[in-house]
């Protein structure tokens, strides 16, 4: 074998790891998407992501495939994952997300301040990012309500009592009135942030 002939192991041919690799076991659901085909395509028309190149995101490319394919940035991590049809199992690693984002934006600001440059500052602690969030999960809620009270108002299954049919009738109307603060929650905060861009356009 020469110096530039990879070593192989003598009973399948394989190549061996370079020196210094360690193998890792991937977990299943790291490769197997837990979104349909369809979810996943429909993720791209939303519009908190129209400004994301999404076009060369295949659906099921697995975890670590994505990590590989955004140079180690968390926000492209996250936003390639999504698209190739990945979803997390609860809120705590989105809310994990949000912290660390409000903790690195008060720490740059608190630099700028620091360095004299308060126009950069004020850029830093621009909430428009959490605004922008804050409506989508109004959104988001509303929609669950609203599927929720659609279930509550189904035709009434036989082994069903007339007096929990009463009973489910009555969350249908509770959830269909969340669904509509929510929207409304939802639609001042869009209003919000469109009046601080508003005033941060004029003030340039």
């Amino acid at each position: 074998m020469d110096e530039y002939e990879e070593p192989t192991c003598g009973s399948c041919g394989a190549p061996f790891l370079p020196e210094g690799w360690i193998p890792v076991a991937v977990p299943v659901h790291a490769t197997r998407p837990d979104l349909s085909p369809w979810d996943a395509q429909t993720l791209r028309a939303a519009p908190e992501l129209r400004d994301c190149a999404g076009d060369n995101v295949e659906y099921g490319e697995s975890l670590h495939e994505s990590f590989e394919r955004c140079d180690g940035f968390l926000n492209d991590f996250l936003i390639r994952a999504s698209l190739a049809g990945h979803a997390p199992t609860d809120t705590e690693g989105i809310c994990a997300a949000l912290l660390a984002l409000d903790a690195r934006n008060v720490a740059d600001a608190t630099d700028y301040v620091a360095q004299g440059v308060d126009a950069d500052a004020l850029g830093a602690l621009d909430a428009f990012a959490f605004r922008k969030v804050t409506a989508l999960l109004e959104r988001l809620a509303a929609d669950l309500a609203h599927r929720a009270a659609d279930i509550h108002q189904s035709p009434r299954a036989p082994d069903i009592t007339p007096k929990i049919h009463a009973l489910r009738l009555q969350q249908a109307e509770k959830a269909e009135q969340r669904a509509m603060n929510a929207l409304k929650r939802g639609l001042e905060v869009e209003k919000d942030s469109h009046d601080a861009g508003a005033e941060r356009d004029w003030h340039r």
